[in-house]
């Protein structure tokens, strides 16, 4: 069977939003769900299904998305026919979002991806394109032939002073993920290896995410919404190994719109 792939659409881009109303440029863009943000003349998220659709190991797109930008997906839903399905989490604004490892939850159940391999992607994150798909889905091959309970997840060099922004992993000589520290101070850490939302995820391994929420059901929705506290908990559970890249868009405010649009225009 192909790896299932879970787009995760169901973010408010809150910030972005405030950036536009502030911004005298750009103000088609509010309202625009960031998945569907234009990049380079094409929809952010039609990026990354283009790419998966030239590489065989890719069989089926999923993407979850809110009550807000629903009908903004359909479109997509058409012009990729039989291999996209988009799932409507219900929710109407950001105070009551279900949160990211949430949203992955409910793709897999509602769609019964239970037993698949599956890539999730965050959705308003995109890769340079020296990043070569096929390679990293080797990669996770040949780790998942070796080993049960495995994941492959991204990394890429940050800057020292841009730590406190992300989640760093450190990783022993062999790629394999020791720890995860959210946001640290550059002296709290010698890894400057920043940890992206795009995670491939062997069908034993991605069982443990709802063990994660079950774990988590009385929590505050900070405690289980950032993907990097799953991250940390799968790493503790299974066998997760880094695939480094040279760098990626985080499309969550206008600066970082405007630079990753002009370098797909490009």
């Amino acid at each position: 069977m192909g790896i299932k792939v879970i787009f995760l659409c169901a973010g408010y881009g809150t910030r972005l939003e405030r950036d536009l109303l502030n911004s005298k440029e750009h103000k088609d863009l509010l309202g625009v769900a960031k998945a569907m943000l234009p990049i380079g003349g094409r929809p952010l998220i039609a990026h990354w299904m283009d790419s998966l659709a030239e590489n065989g190991e890719f069989e089926h797109f999923y993407m979850t998305t809110n009550s807000r930008f629903y009908s903004q997906f359909q479109k997509l839903v058409k012009e990729y026919d039989s291999c996209l399905s988009v799932l409507n989490d219900g929710t109407t604004c950001n105070e009551d979002r279900l949160g990211a490892v949430a949203s992955i939850n409910f793709a897999i159940e509602e769609f019964k991806l239970e037993n698949d391999d599956v890539l999730i992607i965050g959705g308003d994150t995109l890769f340079y394109n020296d990043f070569d798909m096929k390679k990293f889905v080797s990669k996770f091959n040949d780790l998942k032939s070796n080993t049960k309970n495995c994941g492959l997840v991204t990394t890429y060099t940050c800057k020292e002073d841009e730590t406190t922004k992300y989640g760093i992993l450190e990783v022993d000589q062999n790629g394999k993920v020791k720890s995860l520290i959210e946001k640290p101070q550059p002296c709290e850490t010698k890894s400057r290896l920043a940890c992206p939302c795009f995670y491939l995820l062997s069908s034993d391994c991605s069982s443990f995410i709802k063990q994660f929420l079950d774990e988590r059901k009385h929590s505050p929705l900070k405690e289980k919404d950032a993907t990097g506290h799953l991250i940390k908990y799968l790493i503790a559970n299974c066998n997760i190994h880094s695939y480094q890249i040279s760098g990626r868009f985080d499309v969550g405010g206008l600066q970082s719109y405007e630079e990753c649009n002009d370098y797909f225009c490009k």
